[in-house]
């Protein structure tokens, strides 16, 4: 735990002192105001607010390439967005991270540089996602995560690196989040905590796993 503080200390610490902007935040909706990102903020790597992407406009995310920060919530929810190249460089979300109802995005590949989400990891309702390969390198996860409703996943990926919340949960609320599916595959609890690389687990984190095909767990 001292480490994950050190490594949110030195991250806020650097970005405050690295180029910020939209202190409101940003809702993108059209193709062009991505693309047009880095022309009216030249420079920023730290976004202070809340970011949506959303709509069906919106084809790729080049412009944001050089972001590394995104201080609020960050949700991407679209219709035509395959992947995520452009985020390439996102390393810290300070709020939760909602990936939901993208109807088109197939893998987060473009996400293997993100190291810590402070808040809730989300990932639901994506009708052609297959993997969660991306999220290897996360270390921090401060709150849940919730992996639900993706009918096409069957690699949820590893997460060898990740640290998970100390929110506390009970056995009840854990029982009636984790999914059937994962019990199916999983023959036992003793299994399940293994995945979840948590042997002596208490009651700390939610993992949902909803999907009516095969799944691979690492």
């Amino acid at each position: 735990m001292k480490k994950i503080v050190t490594l949110l200390f030195i991250a806020l610490a650097f970005n405050m002192q690295a180029q910020s902007c939209l202190n409101d935040g940003a809702v993108f909706s059209l193709q062009e105001q991505i693309d047009s990102f880095p022309i009216k903020y030249p420079g920023c790597i730290t976004i202070l607010g809340d970011v949506l992407i959303t709509g069906n406009d919106i084809t790729n995310l080049d412009g944001l390439a050089g972001v590394e920060t995104i201080e609020g919530n960050f949700t991407i929810s679209t219709g035509n967005l395959s992947q995520l190249s452009g985020l390439n460089d996102l390393a810290v979300i300070g709020g939760d991270f909602t990936l939901s109802k993208n109807s088109s995005l197939g893998n987060l590949n473009a996400l293997s540089g993100l190291l810590i989400v402070t808040g809730s990891l989300v990932v639901e309702n994506n009708t052609k996602l297959v993997t969660l390969l991306g999220f290897d390198d996360l270390n921090f996860v401060g709150g849940d995560i919730n992996i639900a409703s993706n009918p096409r996943l069957r690699d949820v990926g590893s997460f060898n690196n990740l640290t998970f919340s100390t929110a506390h949960l009970d056995w009840q609320k854990m029982i009636l989040l984790l999914s059937s599916m994962l019990l199916a595959r999983l023959h036992s609890w003793e299994e399940i905590l293994l995945f979840l690389k948590m042997p002596d687990w208490r009651p700390s984190v939610v993992l949902v796993i909803s999907t009516p095909s095969e799944v691979i767990f690492r």
